[in-house]
């Protein structure tokens, strides 16, 4: 059985009326008979307890959306978002750009090899590596031309 399967089945067992809440407690005396009323006679006493109600199909039904409501908001669709804001990154690559790979090489992107879904990075002077393009974990810097501009400013920390 799969981790979901036993957290739901556990999640449902936990949810339906505890079985030991309607059992019978061995060696416990009966309840005592209620007083005589005015005609003298005493109500019968039962020791029977009500079988157990099984939940509806709602109510069964019910913690299991639930759930599917939590995996979706917390774990599909953040990760369905980082994936197209990943795929978007990987669309904007161009030569020139400083990247961090997710090995943690830092570098700057000099060319693409498309045959193999690569891009070339420069690590140092004359050294180049070719690192898959889904590799690339993000830009880390502008690039050197737009740094070096002399009519860009440093914009003021608000």
């Amino acid at each position: 059985m799969s981790w979901l399967g036993a957290t739901l089945a556990a999640f449902v067992l936990l949810t339906s009326s505890p079985a030991w809440a309607q059992a019978e407690i061995p060696g416990a005396k009966p309840a005592a008979a209620p007083a005589a009323g005015a005609t003298g006679a005493a109500a019968p006493v039962t020791s029977e307890a009500a079988p157990p109600q099984s939940p509806g199909a709602l109510g069964m039904l019910l913690p299991i959306a639930a759930m599917g409501l939590f995996f979706w908001l917390f774990i599909i669709r953040p990760q369905n978002k980082q994936a197209k804001e990943h795929k978007a990154l990987l669309e904007s690559l161009k030569p020139g750009d400083q990247v961090l790979t997710n090995a943690g090489i830092f570098g700057k992107i000099t060319g693409f090899d498309e045959e193999n879904q690569a891009v070339v990075v420069e690590i140092a002077k004359d050294t180049r590596i070719r690192v898959l393009k889904s590799q690339v974990g993000k830009k880390v810097g502008e690039p050197a031309a737009a740094k070096s501009a002399p009519d860009a400013k440093p914009q003021p920390a608000k």
